[in-house]
């Protein structure tokens, strides 16, 4: 069997790696004759280039004008998996494009799955244009698909009440350990010992992480006197937003409290969560975040929104605050550092996730099965 893997839309974050672990996954199992591959250009696919891997890479174009994205979605993809033969078709970047064979699509994008809430409120009048149309435009490509995948059983259910989904059709993919995260044998548990408690906002910049809460929270942690330090995994001239977010922390005069440490590389999380006493991730929108069992892994504590996306993951082992509300994340934070107890035990129950998780041969037979149950 010869497959398709339409990854040209897959260039950030999360993203990147659930795909290049599924064509690993995809690689390894041996079950695949030829994998070709769409992607984009300077994002690290070039690793699988190989004999059984094929890759072709989308011009640069196509990422900034839609008129070309529509073009080449709908006219230049179905013209290469015609000319390439392949048997199937596995899109994972949201949209589906017309073949004549059958094909799967994962869904990452949570702006599908949410559409009331109140994050298209927070968006500014051309980012929420901008964010609507493309949700629109992958919802019309998904009439391409025959089979689709998600990451949790929570997505799962909206997409079928949402999008009146057959849920027979829906595959919920098996959370793992990335195969470039190593996992960690420690039974060492992160309490803090120095000055102070120092959390990770593991995160690019998005308007669904809710960087806004940083400021009103900053200002009650200085308020207190409280010894609580949040490291944001960005670049100060990282963009615009990165910039906008750094003036108004620096004009407020938080900037010992909110510091920015750039970017980490995937291979690196570990290693750094580990030296960190927590997770801090107040997302108001997720689809799935790889990044609650990077923080399992590195045997620290999670301090996370609480929304049915984050319980659908870390379930007992994060402790859960309001996200739009500053005092509860400022009251959820310090009181679990009052109670060490509970830390270890929260930090004892996402051992106990990570244990319980599929192990890589079941992904691999997920994935396998969805392309085989793929019909036209």
């Amino acid at each position: 069997m010869n497959i398709l893997i339409n990854a040209s839309n897959v260039r950030f974050g999360g993203g990147v790696t659930l795909a290049k672990n599924i064509i690993k996954s995809l690689q390894s199992s041996g079950k695949i004759d030829v994998i070709y591959i769409l992607a984009p250009r300077d994002v690290g696919y070039e690793e699988f280039e190989s004999e059984r891997i094929k890759i072709s890479y989308v011009k640069d174009s196509f990422h900034h004008n839609y008129l070309n994205k529509f073009f080449t979605n709908n006219f230049v993809f179905p013209r290469i998996a015609r000319k390439l033969r392949v048997d199937k078709v596995f899109s994972l970047g949201n949209v589906a494009f017309p073949s004549k064979v059958p094909h799967i699509v994962l869904l990452q994008n949570a702006y599908f799955f949410y559409p009331e809430s109140e994050i298209w409120n927070r968006l500014g009048f051309k980012e929420l244009i901008k964010t609507k149309l493309l949700r629109a435009y992958g919802i019309f490509h998904l009439r391409f698909a025959n089979v689709f995948v998600t990451q949790t059983e929570v997505m799962k259910k909206r997409l079928s009440e949402q999008l009146n989904i057959n849920e027979e059709k829906i595959y919920v993919m098996p959370n793992v350990v990335s195969y470039h995260s190593s996992v960690s044998q420690s039974s060492k548990v992160n309490l803090p010992e120095a000055k102070e408690i120092k959390l990770l906002f593991l995160s690019k910049f998005y308007v669904h992480k809710n960087f806004n809460i940083l400021l009103p929270l900053a200002k009650l942690i200085q308020k207190e006197k409280s010894n609580l330090r949040i490291d944001l995994s960005l670049f100060v001239e990282e963009n615009s937003s990165t910039r906008a977010l750094h003036k108004s922390i620096s004009d407020n005069g938080v900037e010992d409290i909110i510091r920015f440490i750039g970017n980490i590389s995937h291979e690196d999380i570990n290693e750094t969560l580990s030296r960190y006493d927590g997770l801090f991730l107040p997302s108001i929108l997720e689809s799935y975040s790889g990044s609650y069992l990077e923080a399992m892994q590195a045997q620290t504590s999670i301090f996370t929104s609480d929304m049915d996306f984050a319980h659908a993951v870390c379930k007992d082992a994060a402790f859960y605050f309001n996200p739009n509300d500053a005092n509860s994340i400022f009251k959820t934070i310090t009181e679990a550092f009052d109670n060490k107890l509970e830390i270890k035990n929260r930090i004892n129950k996402g051992n106990e996730i990570l244990k319980d998780l599929p192990k890589w041969q079941d992904l691999d037979d997920m994935i396998y099965k969805a392309i085989i149950d793929a019909k036209d």
